[in-house]
């Protein structure tokens, strides 16, 4: 569903409101508690948006035109997708198992 690292993460930014480039960038190290390169952040951009998950409107400051980012419906998709995936996946590891329930050694 998502093979990199940071995919998930700048979709669940871009899913409360369109950000800028600096904005998602501030985001994205809150929301994970980490700093994310500039360059991992770019290619991750790019990727989502050549695979119509994340769309760019270029918008005015001043003189110069700027990108702001937002989310397709396609991307709300996979992230909806993803956030099944990863629940299914941490209630099934929060069920007791039976193997571990009473092993006892008979003397």
């Amino acid at each position: 569903m998502f093979r990199f690292r940071w995919d998930p993460a700048i979709l669940a930014c871009l899913e409360d409101q369109p950000l800028r480039y600096r904005a998602l960038a501030r985001q994205l190290g809150t929301r994970i508690d980490d700093r994310v390169e500039d360059n991992a952040l770019s290619r991750s951009l790019g990727r989502l948006r050549r695979n119509g998950l994340v769309a760019a409107h270029r918008t005015a400051v001043g003189r110069r035109m700027v990108p702001t980012y937002h989310i397709t419906d396609k991307g709300s998709g996979r992230l909806d997708r993803y956030r099944s995936l990863a629940q299914a996946f941490q209630q099934s590891h929060d069920e007791p198992s039976d193997s571990s329930d009473s092993q006892t050694g008979a003397d």
